[in-house]
């Protein structure tokens, strides 16, 4: 959730030259893969309501085009999680491209996970 707010808070605490590294699923090679990729909108859509929480609509979402069997009060009544966002490293790419475009001195490298279902990421605060 609110991925822009969550690498914002994180850049904030990094010195010049301090690395952000992680990997994460490629939506393309997973059961995400029936997903609409996260976009733009979204992502600032959700930082500017502020918060983690899920809604109604990221749920609705998940089980149109994950699992349609399911709805999404059963999924809260079990405590299940869901992905919020489905990435392929351009989408991800775009997500670093808006903090780099609100002024924030970024390098960022993707590399593809060998088992070609994730993808790695290091965001480099230049300054």
């Amino acid at each position: 959730m609110n991925p822009l707010q969550v690498l914002e808070n994180w850049l904030e605490r990094l010195k010049p030259q301090g690395l952000i590294l992680g990997a994460t699923p490629d939506a393309r090679f997973t059961f995400d893969m029936r997903q609409p990729f996260s976009r733009r909108e979204a992502f600032l859509r959700e930082r500017a309501a502020g918060g983690y929480d899920k809604t109604e609509e990221m749920y609705l979402r998940w089980c149109r085009y994950t699992a349609p069997y399911n709805t999404p009060e059963d999924l809260r009544r079990r405590n299940y999680s869901i992905h919020i966002h489905y990435y392929t490293p351009q989408v991800f790419r775009e997500l670093v491209d808006i903090l780099a475009g609100e002024g924030h001195d970024l390098a960022l490298f993707l590399d593809t996970a060998p088992n070609n279902k994730d993808f790695g990421f290091v965001i480099r605060k230049n300054s």
